[in-house]
């Protein structure tokens, strides 16, 4: 693999107010983007074997031991339009994750993730950046995402995708579980256009009380956290459960489209209430 570009570390993007970058530049530094950086680093300097994916390599990087059934993951259709959707409990772990899996059923994946994610060149290959900063350039990037996911579903290929669009946030700032966000339409639009098999994941635990407590605050706290939620998981376990794969032909029995978005929903969640 050719030597890439640096890769950028933040959230802190150029179309946000200078006070806004400042903020999310200095908490960044003080929870953990350092440390990930000199992760990524030794990870990124080691030679690439020629099929070696950057996911698998990020994950060891960061010592996740990810608790997942192989057998789930050989069950995916090998070829033939799929859409694998997840829940986003974490952030850049999240996308990080998905893929990396995915990657070991379907080659040909592309995982639409956080822009956030993209700016690592190694990363480039398989995802497909969403901005979410409400800008116009922000919006045409969002719209080209998902026209691409939809022509690379169209000729057979496999998609990624958080439904919730943003990371789950607990009701009350100072109690309760993380919530899921509600998913996008754009889902049961995508699988219906492109009669794709759908396969769910299911990613356990959730964030930090600070983080829940931030996003109640401020949407600048609440990004500039991500990095220290990320560097909270290093070297820990993550259950992931990997759904049965659905196909089309079950989905096609729905009386709309917010029905099957809330029957797959509702499968996605119910893997993480499954006995272990």
């Amino acid at each position: 693999m050719a030597k890439p570009p640096p890769a950028r570390f933040s959230y802190a993007t150029p179309d946000l107010p200078v006070a806004k970058r400042a903020l999310i530049a200095l908490v960044e530094q003080a929870g953990g983007r350092r440390r990930l950086k000199r992760l990524y680093d030794r990870a990124a300097a080691r030679p690439w074997a020629p099929d070696e994916s950057f996911f698998d390599r990020a994950v060891a990087a960061l010592g996740l031991d990810l608790r997942v059934d192989d057998a789930a993951l050989a069950r995916v259709p090998a070829s033939g339009p799929v859409l694998f959707i997840a829940n986003h409990p974490y952030g850049v772990l999240d996308g990080l994750t998905l893929t990396a899996l995915a990657l070991r059923a379907r080659r040909d994946l592309l995982v639409m993730a956080h822009a956030a994610l993209t700016r690592i060149p190694e990363a480039h290959g398989h995802l497909l950046p969403v901005d979410f900063a409400g800008t116009p350039a922000a919006q045409a990037s969002m719209l080209a995402a998902r026209k691409a996911a939809r022509d690379w579903l169209a000729q057979g290929g496999a998609v990624g995708l958080f439904p919730g669009g943003g990371v789950a946030t607990s009701p009350r700032a100072f109690s309760g579980r993380a919530e899921e966000r509600p998913w996008h339409p754009f889902t049961a639009k995508l699988i219906l256009s492109a009669r794709a098999s759908v396969v769910p994941v299911h990613f356990a635990g959730q964030n930090s009380r600070l983080f829940q407590i931030a996003s109640h605050l401020s949407q600048t706290l609440r990004l500039s956290l991500l990095f220290r939620e990320t560097a909270r998981r290093i070297d820990t376990p993550l259950d992931v459960r990997v759904g049965a794969p659905i196909p089309f032909e079950a989905l096609t029995g729905f009386a709309n489209r917010a029905a099957l978005l809330a029957h797959l929903r509702q499968v996605t969640l119910t893997l993480g209430r499954a006995p272990g």
